[in-house]
């Protein structure tokens, strides 16, 4: 898990860290997380909450990303506030 982590964490780009998230969780990683979880491991259960805040923080900024790709479509003639 800390190899996933450094793998996924290290691009700069959001949509890359996605990428390689979604890759690992689709070789496998979705369906072992849930034993991960169970085992009795203080650096495991380290790692598996930092996959799982890294994954969240993504999808935040990936959620704020729609919202103002959204803004622009709703309101496209509105000036930006600075």
């Amino acid at each position: 898990m800390q190899f996933i982590n450094a793998l996924v964490t290290l691009p700069y780009e959001l949509d890359f860290r996605i990428h390689l998230r979604n890759e690992f969780l689709r070789s496998g990683l979705k369906t072992m997380l849930p034993d991960l979880k169970d085992k009795e491991n203080d650096e495991l259960d380290i790692q598996l909450k930092v996959f799982d805040e890294n994954k969240e923080d993504d999808l935040t900024e990936l959620s704020h990303r729609l919202n103002d790709i959204r803004a622009e479509m709703e309101y496209p003639f509105e000036k930006p506030q600075t």
